[in-house]
């Protein structure tokens, strides 16, 4: 079953692991994250954060910033490799456009 909901504080550990995973997953954000790793756990407090969970664990997870223009933008979105390819990041994309 899948969950789209807000973020809590208790979830920040789990988004870290994703995030990480996700980003060592992409090749060319690997010399970044070498020189930078404290940047692969890092979420931005600033942002609204969503979490889509299946089955009761999180699986992806967006993060929102309402801009100066009062317009919605996505400022991180990321499924763990394990997940990928499932429509997760479809689905968190249009739920926080809604």
């Amino acid at each position: 079953m899948i969950t789209i909901r807000p973020a809590t504080p208790a979830d920040r550990p789990d988004l870290g692991v994703i995030k990480s995973r996700a980003a060592w997953s992409n090749e060319t954000d690997r010399p970044f994250l070498a020189a930078h790793p404290e940047a692969a756990r890092a979420i931005e407090t600033a942002l609204t954060v969503t979490v889509l969970e299946e089955d009761g664990a999180i699986r992806a997870f967006a993060g929102t910033l309402c801009a100066p223009d009062r317009a919605l933008r996505i400022e991180a979105l990321f499924t763990d490799p394990d997940h990928m390819r499932r429509g997760f990041a479809r689905q968190l994309v249009q739920f926080v456009r809604k």
